[in-house]
C-alpha cells in the first residue's frame, strides 16, 4: 500500500490560496456573465454602435450614470462618426465640461467653430470634430472618454478641462459621490460601476437608502451646490489638484499610446463681471457691511467712489485678508482708478468658497503640463483676454461665470487652430494651409439673430437663479441683460425671414451637419412651417437613426402639419428607443392630449413619473388635465406638488393663478399670476393671464397695462391685443381700444369678436 506524501512549506499552502481567490474570483465572472446574457444594466461606453449601422458610431445616453443618478444625469452631445475613419479625414475629439460642450447650445461650442477654420485653412481634408465634452463632468470622466475615444483613430485630443474639478463627481464639493482622497479608490469605485454587478449593488443601495447621501430628486444645476462650500484653504484641495494631474496625465498617456496628438488649454473665467458667489469671513469682522457699503458708492461711477471703495476694501483686508468679496471691491475700484485690477479680481475667484471656477492653481497644471508630458499647451485665458476690450475677462467674452459666447468660442477655437495646424500639416502635407483664406463661423453654422435671442433668454434664465441673486450687483447686472435679451428679441422677430434664409444656405453647403439641421428643423416648426420642419427631421433620422429626442420632435411636427396618428406614432418610438426617459413619456402624454384623448395622456404622464418622480413637466401635465376636467382643486393639488421642489416654477403659479380663477376666487389668483410674472417677467402669456385676473376684479388701469406687458414681451400675441382693447373699450377709452382691436386684427384677421369689438369702438368715437 502506497504511502500518503505530505506536503510541506510553500506547496502545503497553494491549493488553499489558489481556492480562496480562484473561486470567488470565477463566481464573479460568471455572475457578471449571467446578468449581461440576462439583459440587466445597461451599456457604460461613451459610444455606442448603431443599430442596423455598424459602420457608426454615436454617444451613450446613458452614459451619465455611471457618475450621477438618473434623473441628473447629463447627457453627451448627439453626433456620428465612421469607425474606421474614412481616407483624408482629420478627426478630433473634444473633452470637457460644460464651457467645452458650447453650454447654452453645442453648436456653437469652439469645437465647431474650430472645425470650420481648419477646413478652410486646410482644403482637401475633412477636419471632423467630436464634442465628447459633458455638463457637470471633471477630470476622472474625461480620462474614461479619452481611453475609449483614443480607439477610433483619433488624430487631436482638444482638451478645455477645469471648472468642475472641485463640484464634479468625487470632488469635495460635489453632491455626485463621496469624496476620496484616495485616487486609486477612485478609480476602483469607477471600475465597479462600469460592471453590472457594480450596477446591481448600486441599485439595491439606491433602493434601501444607503449609498453616499441621498441624491437630488432633480436637476437643478448650480443649486445644488449651496450647502457645500470649499474654502481655499481646506486641504482636501491638495487632492484636486493632484487628481486633476494625475487624470490630465492618463489622457496624455491614452492619446500617445494611440498616436494622438494632446492639446491642452488653460480656461478662461469671467473675472470682471462676475462677483464671488460666496465669501468666507473672519468671524467677529464686518467685511460683508464693508462690501456693501463699498459697492454702494462704486455704483456712483466715479473717480472719488473708486477712491473710497479701495480704501475701505484695504481697511477690510487688513483684518480679513480672505474675504472674496473685498478683493472684488478693490479690484473693481483700481480697475475704475486705472490701476492694476488683475491680481485682486483673479485672488476674489480663487478664495470664492462656490468654486464653479477653476482657479490659478488648476490653470498652472494645465499651463505646465506640457513641460513633464508629450501634450502641446494652448493658452485659452490668455487669447480671450487678449480678445476683450479691455485686457480683463468679462461679458463680452462670457455670459457668465465660465460660460463662453460666440465671440469668446471663437478666441478659443483660433488659440486651438493655430497650434493644431502644423500637426495636421505633418499628417496632409499635400493639403498645402490655404494662407489669408478666412473663414466665417458665423455664416457656416449659421448664428441668426433667432439663436442670439434663444441663447440670451436661456442665459438670463440661469441668472435668475440661485447663486447669481446672491451676488454683489445682482439686480443691476439682471436689469442689463433683460435689456438686452428684449432687444434681440425684437431683432429676431424682425429678422426672422433672414434667419430662416441664412440657414437654408448653411445647411445647402453642410448637409451632414447635425446640430445645425435639427436647430433648422427647431426654427422652421417656431416659424409655423411644419411640413419642412417634417422634412428634415426625416433627413436627421436617416442620417442617424434612433435618437429617441428627434423622434420625439418629429411626432410635434407632424401633429402640427395636420397628422396626429403619424405624430403619436413617432412619440411612440421615442418611448421604445429610450424607455427610461421621462421626457419621451410626457412628451407622449402631450401627443395625446392635443389629440383629445385625456385618459392616454394620463396614463403617459404617470408613466413619466414612475421614471423620475420629481419630473416638473408631467405633474403640471396632470394639473392641466385636471384644469381641462373641471377640476381646479386637483390641479392645484397637482401644481403645489410641483412647487414643493420646484419653488420657482412658473408654470405652477401659472397654472395656480388659473385654478384660483376657475373657482372665481380673484385675488388669490392675482398673488399667484403676480409671483409668476416676477419670476419670469419676459413671459408674454403670463403677463396676458395677470391682465385677465386684473380685469376680472375690475382693475381696468391695472389689466390694460399688464396686456401692454405683454405685447411688449410678443408683439405678435393676438389674444393679448384682443384683452388690451377689451379693457380699453370697458374705461370708454373707445379711440385706444380701437387701435388695439386693429392691431389685434393685423395678427388674427378671423376673429369674429374682434372685428365687433372693433365696431362698438369706432361707434363710440361718433358724435352723438
Amino acid at each position: 500500500m502506497a504511502s500518503r506524501r505530505t506536503l510541506r512549506g510553500w506547496r502545503r499552502w497553494v491549493f488553499p490560496l489558489v481556492a480562496a481567490t480562484l473561486v470567488p474570483a470565477l463566481t464573479l465572472v460568471g455572475l457578471e456573465a449571467g446578468l449581461r446574457l440576462g439583459g440587466y444594466g445597461h451599456p457604460v461606453g461613451f459610444f455606442l454602435e448603431v443599430d442596423g449601422r455598424p459602420s457608426l458610431r454615436t454617444p451613450n445616453p446613458r452614459f451619465g450614470w455611471r457618475f450621477f443618478p438618473p434623473a441628473l444625469a447629463r447627457t453627451p452631445v448627439v453626433s456620428r462618426f465612421d469607425h474606421p475613419k474614412p481616407p483624408d479625414t482629420y478627426r478630433i475629439f473634444v473633452l470637457g465640461g460644460s464651457a467645452a460642450l458650447g453650454t447654452p447650445d453645442s453648436s456653437f461650442s469652439f469645437g465647431r467653430i474650430l472645425e470650420v477654420l481648419l477646413e478652410a485653412q486646410h482644403p482637401g481634408v475633412d477636419v471632423e470634430v467630436v464634442n465628447a465634452a459633458m455638463t457637470a463632468t471633471n477630470s476622472h470622466v474625461a480620462r474614461i472618454i479619452a481611453a475609449e475615444a483614443a480607439r477610433y483613430q483619433p488624430d487631436a485630443f482638444a482638451v478645455y478641462l477645469g471648472n468642475n474639478e472641485v463640484v464634479g463627481p468625487f470632488g469635495p464639493g460635489s453632491i455626485f459621490g463621496g469624496f476620496r482622497p484616495s485616487l486609486g479608490t477612485v478609480r476602483a469605485s469607477l471600475w465597479l460601476r462600469g460592471t453590472r454587478i457594480g450596477q446591481l449593488l448600486h441599485r439595491l443601495a439606491s433602493g434601501l437608502g444607503g449609498g453616499e447621501g441621498a441624491a437630488p430628486e432633480r436637476w437643478r444645476g448650480m443649486e445644488h451646490f449651496l450647502d457645500s462650500p470649499v474654502a481655499a484653504d481646506d486641504p482636501r484641495l491638495e487632492d484636486v489638484y493632484r487628481h486633476f494631474q494625475a487624470n490630465l496625465e492618463a489622457v496624455v498617456a491614452a492619446g500617445s499610446r494611440a498616436g494622438t496628438e494632446v492639446f491642452v488649454s488653460t480656461v478662461a473665467t469671467n473675472l470682471v463681471d462676475n462677483p464671488p458667489f460666496a465669501s468666507r469671513g473672519t468671524p467677529g469682522v464686518p467685511s460683508d457691511q464693508r462690501v456693501s457699503r463699498a459697492g454702494e458708492i462704486l455704483a456712483r461711477e466715479t473717480a472719488d467712489g473708486a477712491a473710497q471703495a479701495e480704501v475701505i476694501a484695504r481697511e477690510g483686508l487688513a483684518e480679513d485678508p480672505g474675504h472674496a468679496g473685498l478683493h472684488e471691491i478693490l479690484g473693481q475700484a483700481r480697475r475704475r482708478l486705472g490701476g492694476e485690477a488683475l491680481p485682486h479680481l483673479a485672488r476674489a475667484r480663487d478664495l470664492d468658497v462656490l468654486r464653479f471656477r477653476a482657479d490659478h492653481r488648476l490653470n498652472e497644471i494645465l499651463r505646465r503640463l506640457p513641460e513633464s508630458t508629450a501634450a502641446h499647451g494652448v493658452d485659452g485665458e490668455t487669447a480671450l483676454a487678449e480678445a476683450s476690450p479691455d485686457g480683463l475677462l468679462g461679458e463680452a467674452m462670457l455670459y457668465e461665470h465660465v460660460h463662453l459666447r460666440f465671440a469668446g468660442n471663437r478666441a478659443l477655437a483660433e488659440a486651438f487652430a493655430a497650434a493644431i495646424s502644423p500637426d495636421l500639416r505633418r499628417r496632409y502635407p499635400e493639403a498645402a494651409p490655404a494662407g489669408a483664406v478666412s473663414a466665417d463661423p458665423a455664416a457656416a453654422l449659421a448664428f441668426t439673430a433667432w439663436d442670439r435671442a434663444r441663447l440670451e433668454a436661456s442665459m438670463v434664465a440661469l441668472r435668475r437663479r440661485p447663486p447669481f441673486p446672491g451676488q454683489r450687483g445682482h439686480q443691476e447686472r439682471l436689469a442689463r441683460e433683460e435689456d438686452r435679451l428684449r432687444t434681440l428679441q425684437q431683432e429676431d422677430r424682425t429678422r426672422r425671414d433672414t434667419s430662416l434664409e441664412v440657414y437654408a444656405r448653411a445647411v445647402e453647403a453642410r448637409p451632414e451637419a447635425l446640430e445645425l439641421r435639427a436647430r433648422h428643423a427647431t426654427l422652421l416648426l417656431e416659424s409655423g412651417l411644419p411640413l419642412p420642419a417634417v422634412r428634415e427631421w426625416r433627413a436627421l433620422l436617416e442620417r442617424l437613426p434612433g435618437v429617441a429626442a428627434w423622434h420625439s420632435q418629429l411626432g410635434f411636427a407632424l401633429a402640427d402639419a395636420g397628422d396626429a396618428d403619424a405624430g403619436l406614432a413617432e412619440q411612440r418610438r421615442a418611448t421604445e428607443l429610450a424607455p427610461w426617459s421621462a421626457a419621451a413619456w410626457s412628451n407622449l402624454g402631450s401627443a395625446f392630449q392635443a389629440a383629445g384623448r385625456p385618459e392616454n395622456a394620463r396614463d403617459a404622464y404617470l408613466a413619466a413619473l414612475e421614471r423620475d418622480p420629481a419630473y416638473p413637466w408631467a405633474r403640471l401635465a396632470l394639473g392641466h388635465l385636471a384644469l381641462e376636467a373641471g377640476d381646479p382643486d386637483t390641479a392645484e393639488a397637482e401644481y403645489r406638488r410641483v412647487l414643493a421642489r420646484e419653488p420657482d416654477s412658473v408654470d405652477a403659479e401659472l397654472g395656480l393663478g388659473e385654478a384660483a380663477l376657475r373657482r372665481g376666487e380673484t385675488a388669490a389668483a392675482r398673488v399667484h399670476l403676480r409671483r409668476a410674472v416676477e419670476l419670469a417677467p419676459d413671459r408674454a402669456e403670463v403677463w396676458n393671464r395677470l391682465g385677465l385676473a386684473q380685469e376680472a376684479e375690475g382693475l381696468l388701469t391695472r389689466a390694460a397695462e399688464s396686456f401692454r406687458r405683454a405685447l411688449e414681451a410678443d408683439p405678435q400675441l393676438a389674444v393679448a391685443a384682443f384683452n388690451l382693447g377689451d379693457a380699453l373699450l370697458a374705461q370708454g377709452r373707445f379711440r385706444a381700444a380701437a387701435n388695439a382691436y386693429q392691431q389685434a386684427l393685423t395678427l388674427d384677421p378671423d376673429n369674429p369678436q374682434g372685428r365687433a369689438n372693433l365696431a362698438v369702438a369706432k361707434s363710440g368715437l361718433q358724435p352723438p
